[in-house]
């Protein structure tokens, strides 16, 4: 009976080669002289088979990452969850940062009027560009949908906009699970173009 490999059952060095059951072979690590039983072969095969696992595991670590979704799709080396304190405040101060150049998205039916700290309050205009419900844009919605992992994941916390005159510029931030089933909230920012209401220069908030 040939055998591709041998477990030394002192030190349980493996050694792999051809060999024969019963050959008298000497371990190259305790320098044992042992006959090859089953014992030996046994224990090379429990040895093969953890490799194995490990490999797989790595394998497995590896596709994960490549299936990242809106992470890769968005050019972002890696997603990560932002929590505890310190994630709120990240979150907080990027929502102050941008507040001078995208606005609240709520849409209603006055004139054009903008607060003392300079955000807009949505019009009938912005209407059929904007939600009356929560403001989000649909287009820009379906576009970050179809770069997430699990687009069923998929939910609106805040939509701003700034009217540029022949587009909008939109702050989007919504919820969604990423490869690892973890719910993450990320923000996106893009240019719509009002008359062909297409997305275009959508980059992610870091």
């Amino acid at each position: 009976m040939s055998v591709k490999g041998v477990s030394c059952a002192k030190c349980f060095h493996v050694q792999e080669g051809e060999f024969e059951m019963g050959q008298e072979i000497q371990c190259e690590n305790c320098q044992l002289v042992y006959p090859i039983t089953y014992d030996e072969i046994e224990g090379y095969k429990a040895y093969h088979l953890k490799l194995i696992e490990q490999r797989a595991k790595q394998r497995r670590k590896e596709i994960e990452y490549e299936n990242m979704g809106i992470g890769k799709k968005l050019g972002l080396k890696t997603l990560q969850v932002i929590g505890g304190t310190i994630g709120l405040l990240i979150i907080v101060s990027i929502a102050v940062f941008l507040q001078t150049h995208v606005f609240n998205g709520n849409s209603s039916n006055q004139a054009p009027t903008y607060r003392a700290d300079g955000t807009m309050v949505g019009t009938k205009a912005d209407a059929q560009y904007f939600s009356q419900w929560d403001g989000s844009n649909r287009e820009l919605v379906e576009k970050v949908k179809q770069g997430m992992h699990d687009p069923s994941s998929f939910e609106h916390v805040e939509t701003r906009f700034g009217d540029k005159g022949k587009t909008y510029r939109i702050m989007m931030t919504f919820r969604g699970k990423n490869a690892f089933n973890a719910v993450v909230t990320q923000s996106v920012t893009a240019t719509l173009d009002k008359e062909t209401r297409t997305i275009t220069e959508m980059t992610p908030v870091q």
